[in-house]
């Protein structure tokens, strides 16, 4: 009998020891291994094939992940077809399993931990994702395309606010970034740059698309605030990071606010050589952080709006655990954050062989969504202080409550 600590040969996570498909591998490579080879999957690597596998960042890559089985000596020869297809089986949501699996005694549904908010050991409580999620497929489906609706019309706002010709108002393929001058220079020519008008422009659409958050404006007034007011710096934070993934990465973009942008590779000439760059200086490294923790990950997964507007409404309802929160307000908020998590799951069964690891990769980002902000909040405090440009007493007023 081989030792319990033995090493997987896939991602050097600790396993039985028990051979399959010819090597000592964990479960979850198992799983992943048969599944991959049953299906007849074909996998695209955006890293030229150089990820790295292991514990920790095996579902990055999936391409990757299926080269090193094979390398490791996995045969694909072991891997026996099922007599139902698995095409049939893929769309079918599962009758008994609860949104986050931790093990299972049948080697077919073997799963991945999947860790949330706080850290790798922790895991989404059983009690809070029911047996049978409240939204099956097609309603999971209807909310997040509710929530996805309503964000793209908070963006096309934006465009008509921002947009610099007339041309950007109807082609949606003109993009109303201003100029690198624009970021730094002053607005009237003379002193800093006020930006009342774009933070008052942004809180007004979050709080429009919070409100048709469904359950959130049917809270108490006292608790939306406090609620909005710990939501604020993480929307922002995370909204940012994904806009300049979704429209800015492969040229290394990083878009502000008002939809200017910075290019990463002239941050040090920015920082040096352009007058009235003191923001720019302050911001760089959360800039960085947020470019390689969270854009880079979200590119490597193909994360799209769905997957964007599922986790807001997943960090805004967990802002409702706080202790200054009504406890009335504390039970519905368990209630949404437990119907917000269950319709993105149900997306994912719909959309995806593999719904529980692609649940697994979104919820791994709020660690980071959480650090930032708290990075971010510290930036603020700092502008603030030192005068680095004009900051409008109603963002203040929100941010420092």
């Amino acid at each position: 009998m081989q030792s319990s600590n033995t090493a997987c040969v896939v991602c050097e996570d600790q396993c039985s020891g028990v051979r399959h498909y010819g090597v000592v591998a964990c479960p979850a490579c198992n799983a992943y291994f048969r599944r991959s080879i049953a299906q007849k999957r074909k996998y695209t690597c955006h890293n030229g094939g150089k990820c790295i596998v292991a514990k920790g960042d095996r579902c990055v890559c999936r391409a990757c992940r299926l080269k090193k089985c094979l390398q490791v000596g996995m045969d694909p020869n072991s891997v026996q077809t099922p007599r139902i297809g698995y095409e049939r089986r893929t769309h079918r949501a599962p009758k008994h399993k609860s949104v986050v699996k931790v093990a299972s005694d049948s080697e077919d549904d073997c799963e991945e931990n999947v860790p949330t908010f706080s850290s790798a050991e922790a895991t989404v409580p059983r009690k809070m994702l029911k047996q049978k999620s409240e939204c099956d497929a097609a309603d999971g489906d209807g909310y997040i395309e509710h929530l996805m609706e309503k964000y793209r019309a908070m963006h096309e706002r934006r465009r008509y606010l921002y947009g610099s010709s007339v041309e950007t108002f109807f082609n949606k393929a003109a993009v109303p970034y201003a100029t690198l001058s624009d970021v730094v220079r002053p607005a009237s020519g003379e002193g800093k740059k006020d930006r009342t008008k774009e933070s008052r422009f942004e809180l007004m659409l979050l709080c429009e698309w919070v409100n048709d958050i469904p359950g959130f404006a049917a809270l108490p007034y006292e608790d939306k605030v406090t609620m909005f007011r710990l939501y604020l710096g993480l929307h922002w934070s995370f909204e940012r990071s994904f806009i300049s993934k979704k429209l800015g990465h492969e040229k290394n973009l990083w878009l502000l606010p008002d939809l200017s942008f910075i290019n990463m590779h002239m941050l040090d000439f920015i920082m040096n050589m352009v007058p009235g760059a003191e923001a720019v200086r302050l911001m760089a490294p959360i800039w960085e952080r947020c470019k390689a923790e969270l854009c880079e990950p979200m590119h490597k997964m193909g994360f799209d709006d769905a997957d964007f507007v599922g986790l807001c409404a997943i960090l805004l309802w967990n802002t409702g655990k706080r202790k200054n929160i009504s406890l009335e307000t504390k039970a519905i908020a368990t209630k949404e954050l437990e119907k917000a998590m269950n319709a993105l799951f149900s997306r994912y069964q719909k959309h995806y062989a593999d719904p529980a690891e692609r649940f697994g990769g979104v919820l791994l980002l709020t660690p980071t969504i959480y650090s930032l902000c708290i990075q971010s909040s510290e930036n603020f405090h700092l502008m603030r202080t030192f005068d680095v440009f004009k900051v409008d007493k109603k963002l203040e007023d929100v941010i420092l409550g």
